[in-house]
């Protein structure tokens, strides 16, 4: 009946299984049931939707985690099952001694019979289960000192089942026809507890059993015969009003003690953590050769250990993945831990060891004084990897492994700032094209299109609706000259500041021209844009010359100056431009200090990437463009999480550079690391480049945004920097470094 009526309404077991993750996930939601049928002629998969629960949410006892942990006897690690737990009670408060006592199961559902089997003999009982064919069932039900029934047959257990003295649970209700049934009150009879406070501290009340028929004529009784083995036990249960009220008890107990648990986890802050050995050598191997060395963690056991739960956690492979943002509203009552930022004098081109230390000192904190710590590092740019500096991973027996998958594409951020930077950039030039080229009307028309006869304005356009002191909701009715100043940007191309962008450096591609000659192309395909300005292109003015599809997988610095629109379809609309290196684009910077996906979107509508004819900036909100930017950055606000050589935690997220923007890792990574370590542990964050400008950043910048303040600097000062800034040799790229700087 329940599974039709769901069928009827459009609910089905997948329906249900995705609300139940829904409520895994939400911080506010402590325990959940799902009440299945116990018995149906249609097929129900009811293990798929119970074990879909969190154990630590499964109040009711009944996923396969809690009947594992029953099984093995750790009663005080999951929960119990209520209905079992509820019997425990009663027969606690019968007065009957549970431990050497004769205990009789008959049943043996995942309910009721198998975990009361379970809890029994925990409790140190010699038990017996039974079920419908076992051979001579009232000779063994006779040897129960303790008898619990629940086999769903109306009142099979007659008085002769029964040892005298016995005490009987009665876990069954069934509904028969027959006369009204009114069972009488006895000294010794448990009956219908009325209030029952979570500890079990204040009275039981006990009163008589209510009338048991039902207006139908129906009437509900157990599975054992009240009447007869009322006579013989020393103790039985009523039906209705015996076992069902101790259940709702024990299901309300069990959702205070997830409550508690819940908040336990948040004032705990010692993480059990498998730290990985490390074995230093006399003479240091490569950085690639210790780091290809060790080992890592599953990324799932990493996040296991510093309190992620499974929903918060985004595998992208084994050894690395990205966390959601939910932790923070999970963990938003936590205390913040300790505060750290490195830092450094002005590096040589070669880096001075910023990183080398932030790993070494998270290394030291957490493997060797067993703190818990966080390490939070910028994600490097393929560009400076492939330079003179090298990777980013830290170096010697202090990185972040894998460390060919940290230096080289990760999870995709960067590839996501690509696309999402590429798209605005082809949508300034469609732009510009379009308004030359069309009249008002025909602006408009493709711009609020009718769809079935009807037109209707996006959210974004009302905003700039708003923004130009238009109030009018209705696209029919805005005059000529509203229709003018709604559709017309009128960028002047000379102020545009937002280029394309790449993320390798190719020397080569440095001066370009593009839409001048037939011979070199690039698909369109290659882009991950429409991008009718980049389909034909020319390098160094040659003939002959074919690009791969992959030169748009890499920052080009070859590229860093374009001529585009030569070609006869743009109509001469040629203007200067250039490509530089991904990281170096606003939206990264954007990443690095958003603090929510609506604050990213809002951050994103404001980019400013030209002027109009009369000097008012456009900004990419104007343009209609935050909403599809959000989206391709969606997965991108999501911190990575990785782990060092010797297996404590790092987020690695975002990367400006410090010289054009702030050059510190996202503010997201900061405050997610410091609810998980605790009130007690580390967060040790790297303020990139110098502390002339990246350190300074942090605070005017970073910290004003975040509102975190850190508890202590760590400034990395080396004498070859020194040297270097002192007067000392120039450091060249590709040639061996001067003698003064190896003493």
């Amino acid at each position: 009946m329940k599974i039709k009526a769901a069928e009827e309404i459009g609910i089905k077991a997948q329906h249900l299984v995705d609300e139940v993750k829904k409520l895994n996930a939400d911080p506010s939601i402590h325990g959940m049931i799902v009440q299945v049928p116990l018995d149906s002629v249609n097929k129900i998969d009811s293990d798929l939707v119970l074990d879909t629960i969190s154990p630590s949410k499964d109040v009711d006892g009944l996923t396969t985690s809690s009947a594992g942990m029953l099984s093995h006897g750790m009663l005080t690690s999951g929960f119990l099952p209520c209905t079992p737990n509820g019997c425990m009670e009663l027969i606690r408060r019968s007065g009957a001694k549970i431990e050497g006592a004769t205990a009789v199961v008959l049943g043996r559902s995942k309910i009721v019979g198998t975990p009361m089997a379970e809890l029994l003999k925990w409790h140190n009982a010699t038990v017996t289960t039974c079920h419908s064919r076992t051979a001579d069932l009232s000779q063994v039900t006779r040897t129960a000192d303790i008898l619990v029934v629940g086999i769903g047959k109306p009142e099979l257990v007659k008085g002769s089942w029964v040892k005298p003295g016995a005490v009987v649970i009665d876990c069954g209700i069934n509904a028969i026809p027959g006369e009204q049934l009114t069972a009488a009150s006895t000294p010794y009879q448990i009956e219908t507890i009325l209030m029952v406070s979570i500890y079990f501290e204040s009275k039981i009340l006990f009163i008589s059993s209510k009338d048991a028929t039902k207006k139908s004529g129906q009437k509900l009784v157990g599975d054992v015969d009240f009447k007869e083995v009322s006579e013989v036990a020393s103790v039985i249960t009523p039906v209705p009003g015996g076992v069902g009220p101790m259940t709702v008890a024990m299901l309300m107990q069990n959702t205070v003690l997830a409550g508690e648990r819940a908040a336990a986890s948040l004032r705990s802050s010692q993480w059990s953590m498998r730290y990985l050995d490390i074995q230093p050598q006399d003479h240091t191997p490569s950085d690639i050769e210790i780091a290809r060395s060790q080992t890592p963690k599953d990324v799932l056991e990493l996040a296991t250990e510093v309190g992620l739960q499974a929903c918060e956690v985004a595998p992208y492979g084994s050894k690395k993945a990205k966390v959601d943002l939910a932790v923070l509203k999970r963990l938003q009552a936590a205390q913040d831990g300790k505060y750290i930022v490195v830092a450094g004098i002005t590096p040589t081109p070669l880096g001075e060891g910023k990183s080398t230390t932030t790993i070494g000192l998270c290394q030291a904190l957490g493997a060797h004084c067993n703190k818990n710590v966080f390490a939070c590092v910028r994600q490097p740019s393929q560009g400076p990897t492939f330079g003179i500096k090298g990777g980013a991973a830290g170096g010697g027996w202090s990185q972040v492994i894998p460390m060919d998958e940290f230096n080289l594409h990760l999870t995709g951020d960067i590839h996501a700032i690509t696309a999402a930077n590429n798209l605005l950039a082809a949508q300034i030039d469609a732009r510009i094209f379009h308004e030359a080229t069309q009249s008002d009307e025909a602006l408009y028309g493709r711009l609020v299109p009718a769809v079935k006869g009807q037109r209707a304005f996006s959210k974004i356009q009302l905003s700039r609706l708003e923004r130009l002191g238009i109030d009018k909701k209705d696209p029919n009715s805005l005059t000529p000259e509203e229709i003018n100043k709604f559709v017309r940007l009128n960028i002047d191309t000379n102020t545009i500041t937002w280029q394309r962008v790449l993320d390798i450096n190719d020397l080569f591609l440095r001066k370009i021209t593009i839409r001048q000659s037939d011979n070199c192309i690039i698909s369109i395909s290659v882009l991950d844009t429409n991008d009718r300005f980049l389909r034909n292109i020319t390098i160094s003015q040659s003939d002959n010359c074919i690009i791969s599809i992959s030169v748009l997988d890499t920052n080009d610095r070859f590229l860093r100056k374009i001529t585009i629109g030569q070609s006869a379809t743009e109509k001469n609309m040629t203007r200067s431009c250039q490509f530089d290196i991904t990281v170096a684009s606003e939206i990264m910077a954007v990443l690095a200090l958003t603090t929510s996906l609506e604050d990213m979107r809002a951050r994103l509508g404001r980019m400013v990437v030209a002027s109009d004819t009369a000097g008012n900036p456009v900004t990419a909100e104007d343009l209609g463009a935050s909403g599809a930017l959000t989206v391709l950055l969606k997965d991108a606000i999501r911190p990575n999480l990785m782990q060092t050589l010797e297996g404590t935690p790092v987020f690695v997220h975002a990367g400006p550079f410090a010289n054009i923007a702030h050059g510190n890792s996202s503010i997201l990574a900061d405050k997610i690391a410091l609810k998980l370590v605790g009130s007690d542990g580390y967060v040790v964050t790297e303020a990139g480049f110098g502390a002339d400008i990246g350190m300074e950043k942090f605070f005017n910048i970073k910290c004003r945004t975040s509102g975190l303040v850190p508890h202590c600097v760590v400034l990395v000062a080396t004498v070859r920097a020194l040297k270097m800034h002192g007067g000392g040799p120039k450091v060249l790229p590709g040639t061996p470094l001067p003698k003064e700087y190896l003493e």
